[in-house]
């Protein structure tokens, strides 16, 4: 196993940890969840620059929009793709600066604060990242099904 797959992996079976960081390596932002890179976002922001010619201001937004679901992942102790749909609301609640259970069961609230529209443009940012993301690796975000977006592994194109 590459060190590329044991990165996918971690990231997509193992809880995330912190401190959640973003560091940019490249001219691209890399995040960070507990030392370990979160490698399907990393990657599909390094693909978004290369082959859609992102900017730098896009990439660094959506890794911003990233970086606060890998931050509610690791107060929950979750992998990418464990988040419930119930959990989803409360990240969603969380952009708008309410506490939400952690997994202690203690309240935890997400980094920085933001309005409902910014709330709204990290929440339409993440449904890229994470259609990408099940594009690129045949995986699926319970949420996201509720969400109304198809299991893209049932797609014959």
């Amino acid at each position: 196993m590459t060190s590329l797959e044991v990165g996918l992996n971690l990231s997509l079976s193992t809880p995330l940890r912190f401190p959640v960081r973003i560091r940019m390596l490249d001219s691209v932002p890399k995040i960070l969840a507990g030392g370990v890179p979160v490698t399907p976002f990393n990657l599909v922001l390094l693909q978004r620059q290369r082959e859609k010619g992102s900017t730098q201001a896009s990439l660094d937004t959506y890794a911003r929009a990233a970086r606060l679901y890998v931050e509610f992942c690791a107060h929950r102790h979750r992998s990418l793709i464990q988040i419930s749909n119930e959990e989803f609301i409360w990240f969603k609640n969380a952009l708008l600066g309410h506490p939400f259970s952690n997994s202690d069961r203690k309240l935890a609230r997400l980094d920085g604060e933001r309005g409902r529209r910014t709330a709204d443009l990290m929440l339409t940012l993440l449904y890229s990242l994470t259609v990408d993301v099940m594009e690129r690796y045949d995986v699926s975000f319970d949420w996201l099904r509720y969400r109304g977006v198809p299991n893209l592994s049932l797609i014959h194109i």
